[in-house]
């Protein structure tokens, strides 16, 4: 914008440029710095977090699964607790599908998210029918109806 405004300028079709006193932010690679979570936070976050998103923050950080892609729109028929896996089928691997292996504390996660499951399936049926299933979805839904 500043560089055809100053165009504009040398043609003599505008008097002064407007952007000429802003000055732009500047993008410097290197200066973002992520930050990984620690043990310690993690617990104080759990501690206080309901049990369905206790279940959510142990299986995104035991297995890395991108939230919105992969853990969101997951059925209960990609999770094999007996192979210790997770089958991911839209992943950023070269063949768009993959298997994440699953910890000790990954699968527990889930099997407490199924006891979570069922329990407000047994309350709540038609609710969980409505909603196709889904993993993250089913959550939110026993977040409103189930006791902590």
């Amino acid at each position: 914008m500043r560089r055809i405004l100053n165009v504009a300028v040398r043609k003599k079709l505008c008097p002064v440029n407007p952007c000429a006193g802003v000055e732009f932010p500047v993008i410097l690679k290197g200066l973002f710095r992520p930050h990984y979570m620690t043990s310690s936070e993690q617990t104080k976050i759990e501690e206080h977090a309901p049990a369905y998103l206790r279940n959510v923050i142990r299986i995104i950080t035991e297995t890395g699964l991108r939230v919105y892609k992969e853990l969101a729109p997951m059925k209960k028929e990609q999770v094999d607790l007996a192979k210790r896996t997770v089958f991911i089928t839209d992943s950023k691997t070269p063949t768009g599908v993959a298997d994440v292996p699953l910890t000790d504390i990954a699968v527990e996660a889930f099997r407490s998210q199924t006891h979570l499951l069922q329990f407000a399936a047994r309350s709540l049926p038609q609710l969980i029918d409505s909603i196709g299933g889904d993993v993250l979805h089913s959550e939110i839904l026993v977040s409103r109806h189930c006791p902590k």
